[in-house]
């Protein structure tokens, strides 16, 4: 077990549990910033059409239904403004965080 956590057990798993925290961090906001994706592409070109396509269909309520296609635009960047920041503790792990990060990025392309 020594050879795996090192010469400080304890440091080592509050290490793993901060990184932990921030790989779960980074995973919701990404999530929410799909699901909000994903219900903006279901909208289509019709940005009036709030209630078109997957889930607005199906009577579950949605992002742009609620605030409409400026605000869900919004509610992405902001989402993966938070996902990054949330990878900075890797840093001090030197764990890279860049191709989370790039990720991340790669959804406001879309957006």
């Amino acid at each position: 077990m020594a050879q795996v956590l090192g010469e400080d057990p304890a440091a080592a798993l509050d290490a793993a549990a901060e990184v932990a925290r921030a790989l779960d961090a980074f995973g919701e906001e990404l999530g929410l910033a799909y699901q909000i994706l994903d219900d903006l592409e279901d909208v289509g070109e019709d940005e009036s059409a709030t209630t078109w396509g997957g889930d607005g269909e199906c009577g579950r309520p949605t992002v742009v239904a609620k605030y409409g296609p400026a605000e869900s635009h919004r509610r992405i960047e902001a989402c993966v403004e938070r996902a990054a920041a949330a990878l900075e503790p890797l840093a001090a792990h030197e764990i890279a965080a860049q191709p989370l990060q790039r990720i991340a990025l790669t959804m406001l392309g879309r957006a």
